[in-house]
């Protein structure tokens, strides 16, 4: 049910009161003309409108109301709020209206209870919406889906309800989401160097070369720079970039042995040809020839 019955005033500003629930709204021009604001309705309905995804349907609704004008379509708002436009204006009087809604407005509320006193102060307000921004400048949220999740988390219909006591925890919450954007590392940083993608072949060669760079490395880095301990990790990491050193080594050596025997093949590979049967050089031995150089060597 809903009623304009009774009237308010803050300093100058009367309120026309409207009883929704048991709890007392109030236009949004007049809060304006209360803050101190004088265009009329449009001043504060922008800051309202910037910050519109914070506000829930407990906070604010568009009501028709009758007006000099005849009824029209009028926002108002609840004691919270009213409360987060004060937190929002920058007006001198905005501090005043805050402690008139916390003292005089919500004693009015008749089904809920008062605002606590020990809620998140304007300034750890305005860090969690830095930390918001950050998370939504990351790309991976909305500010309606990270206001919405936040709220969830802490169960309360607004971030300026939440308990100073928990101010940290939700700022590690926050924290939390811009992991993947403070630690990036995309496909590309796999192989900057040979950019070959479309394939699982990542080999022990491209994963040491110098020009990819060790981006597992740097991870480990960072973590270990803002105080974890990922010591395992790093252990398990090192050594199997040891290991792959030693399968590379390796490699290599075998690719020169399988060189060096070269003319050894050749001759086996001849023989194989000739059934075994003896055979006789006759004439110079060719300088060209892989099997000359091999059998003659120095009489060449």
């Amino acid at each position: 049910m809903m009623n304009n019955s009774s009237v308010l005033s803050f300093n100058s500003t009367v309120f026309d009161v409207v009883d929704r629930n048991g709890q007392p709204w109030l236009r949004l021009p007049q809060i304006e003309g209360a803050l101190g604001y004088t265009s009329k309705g449009k001043g504060l309905y922008n800051i309202y409108k910037a910050h519109a995804d914070e506000f829930t349907d407990n906070m604010t609704a568009l009501v028709k109301l009758p007006t000099a004008g005849g009824e029209q379509d009028t926002r108002i708002f609840s004691p919270r709020g009213c409360y987060a436009l004060g937190m929002f204006a920058r007006t001198k009087i905005a501090k005043e209206f805050r402690v008139w809604v916390l003292d005089v407005l919500e004693g009015k509320t008749k089904t809920a209870p008062a605002l606590d006193y020990t809620r998140i102060s304007p300034s750890q307000a305005q860090t969690l919406k830095e930390h918001v921004n950050r998370v939504v400048a990351s790309g991976k949220q909305t500010y309606s889906e990270t206001w919405a999740r936040l709220h969830r988390k802490f169960r309360v219909n607004s971030y300026l309800e939440l308990p100073a006591a928990q101010f940290e925890e939700a700022c590690k919450y926050l924290e939390a989401k811009n992991f993947p954007a403070r630690y990036y590392f995309p496909l590309e940083t796999a192989d900057l160097h040979d950019r070959v993608f479309g394939n699982a072949n990542l080999t022990p060669e491209a994963l040491l070369d110098s020009k990819n760079g060790a981006p597992e490395l740097d991870l480990i880095a960072q973590l270990e720079g803002e105080g974890y301990n990922v010591m395992g990790a790093k252990v398990r990491i090192l050594a199997m970039r040891e290991a792959m050193h030693y399968s590379e080594d390796t490699r290599k050596k075998m690719a020169k042995i399988y060189q060096s025997l070269g003319p050894v093949l050749e001759i086996c590979k001849y023989g194989m040809r000739e059934h075994g049967k003896n055979v006789q050089f006759v004439g110079k031995p060719n300088p060209n020839s892989a099997i000359d150089r091999f059998v003659f060597g120095d009489q060449m």
